[in-house]
């Protein structure tokens, strides 16, 4: 919801964080978020990230961003590790020069449960390790203090101006991201 967008955001892609970057700095940006999917949480659609891998590697895309583990929360952590790990390793494998970078969960507030730091701690370690570039929204304060009023009303998801934030901060991400691509 976070990628793909929801009702706290406007209809369309237009104002979601991945098109907002990609008019910046010049991509074009297949989506293939789905709400409420995770590592593991199949979402409405029953699509888990690791039945996308093989979508991404079909579009032979320079950069693959994988943003998620907020919907996570309620899974093993073993088995949470054994998904985030296949999905990374499966990326790294089908396309080896390709740039990855993983957004660890995005939590609309200072005060995230111990299961979402602790998918963050392992994101992170399974990122690194697999030569990826990780973002951590949790440690950085994406939505923190003021920010809190970029969350909708259902106190989870971004508004527009949420969205406008993540690109943001992301853009200094994608624009280093972009110049190893480019050389």
């Amino acid at each position: 919801s976070y990628t793909g967008g929801s009702s706290m955001n406007s209809p369309g892609s237009a104002s979601l964080y991945p098109t907002l970057l990609a008019a910046k700095f010049g991509f074009v940006v297949d989506n293939l978020a789905v709400s409420g999917t995770g590592y593991l949480a199949p979402g409405k659609t029953n699509q888990p990230f690791g039945s996308q891998v093989a979508a991404v590697v079909a579009l032979h895309p320079d950069v693959v961003v994988v943003e998620g583990g907020h919907n996570d929360d309620t899974y093993p952590e073993a088995q949470v590790q054994a998904a985030a790990r296949s999905v990374l390793t499966g990326l790294r494998t089908a396309l080896p020069k390709a740039k990855i970078i993983v957004l660890g969960p995005i939590w609309p507030s200072g005060d995230a449960p111990q299961s979402e730091r602790n998918i963050e701690a392992d994101l992170r370690q399974i990122a690194v390790a697999g030569g990826a570039r990780f973002v951590d929204p949790i440690a950085d304060g994406w939505f923190v203090g003021p920010y809190i009023k970029l969350i909708g009303s259902d106190g989870t998801l971004p508004t527009d101006a949420g969205q406008v934030r993540i690109a943001q901060l992301l853009g200094p991400v994608f624009a280093a991201t972009m110049a190893k691509v480019a050389s």
